[in-house]
């Protein structure tokens, strides 16, 4: 009879841990490996974070990943202007800062997060691509004052403000266009 009553308890404990499991909604954090995280970059779903400091990300990054250094101060401001509807696949050099960050996106909202086990270190185990920085200064950016901008916006000329930051992957997307537009409207 006790044999009988303990098969029951747990019979009764698994069926109550699933249905559990089958209750959660909400945000949710996935590791999984290189191989799986190449998969979800590739299929172009999502957006990729790289969390590690600027001279990790000098080494080179995965391609299309905008940078945010998790030790920056304002670490969690940046993650807010990201969209939280879209995946997200974030990663470190090894993952202990990929998983602390994953963990900052699900409390600020994000529906779905990768993370990356193992980091950038499996990812090149695994002979994936790395693209390094360019790290040269684009001569063609300016910066101007408050007083040059509007006296260059009362011209007839026409103008075109780009605002960006040297972390965001759709922003280096968009410097060729950028430099196209200049070149076509130089004059």
């Amino acid at each position: 009879m006790k044999t009988f009553v303990k098969i029951v308890a747990v019979i009764i404990m698994l069926i109550s841990c699933n249905s559990n499991q089958a209750q959660q909604t909400g945000p949710v954090i996935e590791n999984v490996d290189a191989t799986a995280f190449k998969v979800l970059v590739d299929a172009g779903k999502g957006i990729i974070l790289d969390v590690r400091t600027p001279e990790e990300v000098s080494e080179g990054y995965i391609n299309n990943a905008s940078t945010i250094n998790l030790y920056d101060d304002d670490f969690n401001a940046k993650i807010n202007l990201i969209q939280k509807d879209r995946q997200i696949y974030v990663y470190c050099a090894s993952g202990g800062r990929s998983a602390e960050a994953a963990e900052l996106l699900k409390k600020n909202g994000f529906s779905k997060v990768f993370n990356l086990n193992g980091g950038m270190s499996e990812w090149k185990n695994n002979g994936f691509a790395v693209v390094k920085p360019d790290n040269a200064k684009d001569e063609k950016i300016q910066q101007i004052t408050l007083a040059d901008f509007e006296t260059l916006l009362a011209t007839n000329k026409p103008v075109l403000v780009d605002f960006h930051t040297v972390w965001c992957s759709p922003c280096r997307k968009m410097a060729p266009v950028i430099d196209g537009i200049e070149k076509n409207y130089k004059d």
